[in-house]
């Protein structure tokens, strides 16, 4: 089947360029990630997906029906091959992955009432059992004898203890704890370190942010998964998907219904990884305000 991508990404545009041996990682419905030797990613992703960090967005189709694990890759001039697929990348659009930081930095203390009804609507449309529930005042559905969330609690509060004090080893300890915690594609522990970092580019100058986001991102990513360490590498590079675009957008607007459509957009990603970072990112852009 002949398909084309619509837009992609300079990453995902570099993947498709590189001479490195290439493979199917995952298939899915909506999305399939090709990895490299390099161990650097791509996703494919239906529109309503969305852009991202490496992605390249097609049209509407389920790569269940054309692609497998086991399916052959190969790139010919502007045209890529997987399984049943000939994708043509040749009229794709780019598509920038790095928000305007420096128009959304500002006083965090006007970003208050964005990030209250953030809180809200995480509580009351969120999925139960997500990591967003250790860190915002939202109902818990766990017990504080669970070993994951225990964990989680204190690598929250290791990494936490960093951002007020600035002592680094207190962010690696957290990053470490962190990392590759919970279930799923993305761990929990993973997507709460990637809405921490996208904070720390929400709130500092972007030599600050980079120097802190890549300490955490040094010590989280050789302990998860390829995917997930793709998400926690492109966030320390100040990098973002298209949700989390127009989220950051909503915020430094002050557009309630925007900002609604937003997290509605993010909530649903995996099984609680939309709420998970939400949570890292409403909670770590609190914790800057109120204590630097």
């Amino acid at each position: 089947m002949d398909i084309k991508i619509q837009s992609i990404s300079a990453k995902g545009l570099s993947w498709l360029q590189s001479n490195y041996a290439k493979r199917v990682l995952h298939v899915f419905n909506p999305v399939s990630n090709l990895i490299d030797d390099q161990n650097s990613v791509i996703s494919l992703v239906r529109p309503e997906i969305g852009n991202g960090p490496f992605t390249a967005v097609t049209g509407k189709i389920n790569f269940r029906e054309y692609i497998d694990v086991k399916s052959n890759i190969h790139v010919k001039q502007k045209q890529l091959e997987v399984g049943k697929l000939k994708i043509d990348f040749s009229d794709a659009s780019n598509w920038n992955s790095v928000p305007s930081w420096q128009s959304i930095r500002q006083d965090p203390k006007q970003l208050a009432p964005g990030l209250d009804a953030v809180e809200h609507q995480v509580g009351s449309e969120g999925p139960p059992q997500s990591f967003a529930e250790l860190v915002l005042n939202i109902p818990r559905n766990f017990t504080e004898s669970d070993p994951t969330f225990a964990r989680a609690q204190t690598g929250v509060n290791e990494l936490f203890r960093g951002f007020k004090s600035g002592e680094s080893m207190a962010m690696r300890n957290g990053a470490q704890l962190l990392a590759g915690l919970g279930v799923g594609l993305t761990p929990a522990g993973d997507d709460f370190l990637v809405g921490s970092i996208l904070a720390l580019w929400s709130y500092f100058p972007e030599s600050e942010a980079q120097r802190l986001s890549t300490l955490i991102a040094k010590e989280a990513s050789p302990r998860t998964n390829s995917i997930s360490a793709a998400w926690i590498n492109a966030s320390a590079k100040g990098e973002a998907g298209q949700h989390w675009h127009h989220l950051l957008e909503a915020l430094k607007s002050e557009n309630e219904g925007m900002l609604q459509n937003a997290v509605r957009a993010i909530l649903p990603t995996g099984h609680t990884s939309g709420a998970d970072s939400l949570g890292g990112f409403v909670a770590t852009l609190r914790l800057l305000s109120e204590h630097h």
